[in-house]
């Protein structure tokens, strides 16, 4: 059956508006950016806009002539574009200078600016609009800011040195905005210099400007008294709607609490009996003067990481049909940016074909390493880069399927992180935790995960104190001081609902897969590339 023309024609114009509105992913397929988009309320609304009429265009399609792939791409784009039309409600609660929301500010350094080709004159004044973009897209986060403040939605206090930190270390990022002359090598020395010279003017004038308006706000905000997002009128309802937009599941905020709970306590026990902990207080203060919890420098810490990637040996044939053939790779996080964050991030294979994990190479004296092994197989193989890898070579899923991009990541979260917490976890079954150090450590990262999930519907809506959920992160989690309250401002303010989606997504594609053949239930999950985990269900009962 050939592909449906509307399905077709959909999916097109779907993938058209995100390369449109994510340069990154432009860049990264091979595309020329042009313009960095504003983002604000007026580009939402447009977006909602587009996004109902889409909606409208799938609502006349009868899905019992469709095939089972366009069904399943029909599924898909509905879902998204009523995420997309969601997001009008949603808006308001997102502080876009937050860690995570701000992050785009150091994606465009690193892949738009970093990478832009500067051979020709055209080339050079295209840079030069892109910097004044850029200084316009620091301008919104400002004019967002603003507009929350006259809805009555402001930064709580607690997090505003945070906060304040995180849009510091952009400013003075801002010099990587600035070409080195080995860049400039084909230009003439004449346009060279000029280039030079403006680029000079332009991060010194509008893009300096724009941060110091932005740290003067944040300097003179007094925040709210409250913890999260829940405080604020119509934010309990917008978390509700945010469990959906991250995971695919139609979950409440109790309902992931309570499991959260039973998990936690499931996981304990388990703990206690896998290992024969019987005082696990103590067994931790054992484990605090073992130098194999601390990294020595960050070139250890890569050694330590890279050990546990050379474990996997040719472990994988036995459990996938197919491995992504591009390779994964280790790389420190910018310097400038670890303060603001937990761990570190996957960056799916771009223009050198490689995935790399960009790890937190800071305050390693206080970063315990217990959960090194579970973190690489999540973030490498057979986790993210596994997935991901596999599904940028895919030849059959169309782009807005495969390609990974910001704009497309509603109610994918669960898919995602679940899977990779599910692959992390599945290398218990594949032999990679045989120290009791590396297996002590993979259960507790399940057990965090499960934390996280109690936690984050706490601050959000159940009134929890950030003493009281640092108290229990500090007891069923291992992070320092530091890496708990890096995780207290992801949960309250930063992404709200995001990260129940690990453990929720794992727990979920575990029992879908329940006494499935591995190989055959892995393919069936990877091969049809991310979906809303109520899709992937469809999709598994029915192989």
């Amino acid at each position: 059956m050939e592909t449906n023309r509307v399905v077709r024609e959909l999916a097109d114009w779907a993938w058209a508006r995100v390369l449109e509105r994510d340069p990154a992913t432009a860049a990264r397929t091979g595309q020329q950016v042009e313009t960095l988009p504003r983002g604000g309320a007026g580009q939402l609304e447009a977006d909602v806009g587009d996004a109902q009429w889409a909606l409208e265009k799938l609502g006349t399609l009868d899905t019992a002539d469709l095939s089972a792939d366009d069904q399943l791409t029909a599924g898909f784009l509905a879902d998204h574009f009523r995420q997309e039309v969601a997001e009008a409600s949603r808006f308001w609660f997102r502080f876009p200078v937050t860690p995570y929301n701000a992050s785009m500010l150091s994606t465009y350094r690193s892949d738009i600016f970093g990478t832009a080709a500067l051979d020709t004159a055209s080339d050079a004044d295209r840079y030069l609009s892109l910097l004044d973009d850029y200084a316009a897209v620091v301008d919104q986060l400002l004019v967002t800011l603003q507009g929350q403040s006259h809805r009555g939605i402001a930064l709580p206090a607690w997090s505003i040195d945070a906060v304040t930190n995180t849009i510091r270390a952009h400013a003075d990022a801002s010099g990587d905005l600035a070409p080195g002359q080995e860049r400039l090598g084909r230009l003439a020395y004449g346009p060279a210099g000029r280039l030079t010279d403006r680029v000079r003017q332009l991060i010194e004038g509008p893009i300096s400007g724009a941060y110091e308006r932005l740290l003067a706000y944040l300097a003179a905000e007094t925040g709210s008294e409250g913890v999260g997002i829940g405080q604020f009128p119509g934010g309990a309802e917008c978390y509700a709607d945010l469990l959906y937009g991250h995971t695919g599941l139609a979950v409440t905020p109790d309902h992931v609490h309570e499991l959260g709970l039973s998990e936690v306590d499931r996981l304990t026990d388990r703990i206690h009996s896998a290992l024969g902990i019987t005082d696990e207080v103590a067994y931790r203060q054992r484990l605090q003067s073992d130098p194999r919890l601390y990294a020595t420098d960050p070139a250890d810490l890569e050694r330590r990481f890279q050990a546990h990637i050379d474990r996997l040996g040719d472990r994988l044939s036995g459990w996938f049909r197919e491995i992504p053939a591009a390779p994964f790779r280790l790389r420190r996080l910018d310097v400038a940016l670890e303060a603001g964050s937990t761990f570190g991030y996957y960056e799916p294979p771009g223009v050198d074909e490689c995935g790399y994990y960009h790890y937190n190479g800071s305050d390693l004296a206080h970063r315990p390493l217990l959960q090194s092994a579970s973190m690489i197989y999540h973030e490498g193989m057979p986790g993210h880069h596994l997935q991901i890898g596999r599904q940028l070579e895919s030849t059959a899923l169309h782009p807005i399927r495969r390609e990974a991009s910001e704009l497309r990541t509603f109610a994918l979260s669960g898919y995602f992180e679940g899977w990779a917490e599910y692959a992390a976890g599945l290398g218990v079954e594949m032999g990679l935790y045989e120290d009791p150090f590396d297996l002590y450590g993979r259960l507790c990262s399940e057990r965090f995960h499960a934390a996280r999930m109690v936690v984050d519907t706490g601050l959000a809506v159940r009134g929890w104190t950030l003493a009281r959920a640092g108290d229990f992160l500090r007891t069923n989690g291992f992070l320092s001081a530091t890496e708990i309250r890096t995780e207290l401002v992801r949960y309250a303010v930063d992404d709200p609902g995001q990260a129940v989606a690990y453990h929720l997504g794992h727990r979920f594609l575990a029992d879908l897969r329940g006494t499935r053949d591995p190989r055959d239930f892995h393919e069936t999950v990877l091969s049809g590339g991310p979906l809303p985990l109520s899709l992937l269900a469809s999709l598994t009962n029915a192989d």
